[in-house]
């Protein structure tokens, strides 16, 4: 446990400069392996999480929590496998005064997943019959209640996450999502992540009133493939909605994404819910959407704002929210195990500016036009070319 916030008073115990790096926590039964109050300038890397549970159904056990006032700290390659709850908390809701600060984060490059196939394993990592408690473990990859801003979760894989029930699992219940946000969520650039195999790749969500994303929020360059309720979820409602509550605030943008579906009874997209609006000041540009699948929308009269997309091999009609300005409708001739377009692609050259110069794989654009999808059709590794000239030197 790293630095302290007394609850009843201003002052804060400061940890700065912490670095935990090539550990191995495994087979706990507590609440939460590792627990930073309070910590500036801090670093986690090389970890790995494993088998952490608490063994008591309805009670969450995290790998990290970051609680009070995190800033600058960085968790990289790290590996999080078989975890009760959450990989990682990002802050607790509960705690909303003004000393709070969640900002200049980073999450890169880390792994959060669930055994497949899962067998449960005990304490000492055992495998064996579960103990009074359900089958299967894992709440969410990433679960995030507040931030500041400029917080970056880039370059992770989440898969196999599935519903938990707080009444029979060792965690208080969750949709099996991914990455989920909620609460005093705010000012997230999420990209070149890879949500595969999820209950749902990526929700948003808030109780009605609570004010989330009140800093712009961006998710682009991701891949969600095979997710089994539904890519993305975007909605607004009680705490039981997944999706994202944005009221009459621009502060969400959806941008060169694929989400990829393979199940009929898929929602590939949640936008709004049976009754509330879809979210007005939601953006959703450049992605494909293609496979299996059906669409949730709103029930009221706004809409996002939504336009060079890719619709393709679907389960039923495009919503009207998502048919307004240009679009593809045919075939995206995408390579599904790279996630390139082939060189006959309708999505070349398609889309409109995108939130970033480089693509899923970090690759740069060598031109101008902006294709649709994750993965840019002509691009190069490094934003500077060499030119070698007749004498020898380079440009």
């Amino acid at each position: 446990e790293m630095g302290n916030r007394n609850t009843d008073a201003a002052d804060m115990d400061l940890a700065v400069g912490i670095i935990i790096k090539d550990c191995i926590f495994r087979n706990s039964t507590s609440t939460d392996v590792v627990i930073i109050d309070c910590l500036e300038d801090g670093l986690i890397e090389n970890c790995f999480f494993d088998n952490c549970r608490y063994r008591v159904a309805g009670t969450d056990s995290r790998a990290i929590q970051l609680q009070i006032h995190i800033n600058n700290v960085t968790i990289r390659d790290c590996t999080f496998r078989d975890i009760g709850a959450d990989g990682i908390l990002f802050a607790d809701n509960a705690v909303t005064d003004a000393d709070k600060y969640m900002g200049n984060n980073v999450i890169e490059d880390c792994l959060f997943t669930i055994s497949n196939p899962y067998q449960y394993r005990d304490y000492m990592g055992n495998v064996t019959t579960a103990p009074g408690i359900g089958t299967y473990c894992g709440e969410n990859g990433i679960d995030i209640k507040y931030g500041d801003e400029n917080n970056i979760i880039r370059n992770c894989v989440f898969q196999h996450f599935r519903k938990a029930d707080g009444s029979t699992d060792d965690a208080s219940g969750s949709n099996g999502v991914g990455l989920t946000m909620h609460f005093y969520a705010s000012g997230f650039d999420i990209y070149n992540n890879t949500f595969r195999d999820n209950s749902r790749g990526l929700a948003c969500s808030a109780p009605t009133g609570t004010p989330l994303l009140d800093i712009k929020t961006r998710v682009f360059n991701n891949v969600f493939t095979q997710s089994g309720f539904c890519g993305v979820a975007l909605d607004r409602g009680t705490v039981d909605i997944y999706g994202i509550h944005v009221g009459d605030c621009d502060n969400f943008d959806f941008y060169n994404n694929i989400v990829h579906c393979t199940d009929t009874s898929t929602e590939i997209l949640v936008c709004g819910n049976a009754s509330e609006d879809c979210p007005p000041g939601t953006v959703i540009k450049n992605n494909i959407f293609i496979g299996a699948g059906t669409f949730t929308e709103g029930s009221g009269t706004t809409a996002p704002t939504a336009s060079h997309n890719c619709y393709y091999d679907l389960d039923e009609a495009i919503p009207s929210y998502l048919v307004s300005g240009t679009n593809v409708t045919t075939d995206p001739k995408l390579n599904l195990s790279d996630y390139t377009l082939q060189g006959s692609s309708p999505c070349i050259g398609a889309g409109t500016t995108p939130l970033s110069e480089t693509d899923y794989h970090g690759r740069y654009r060598k031109t101008d036009s902006s294709d649709i999808g994750a993965v840019w059709f002509d691009a190069h590794e490094d934003s500077t070319v060499s030119i070698i000239l007749a004498s020898g030197g380079t440009v």
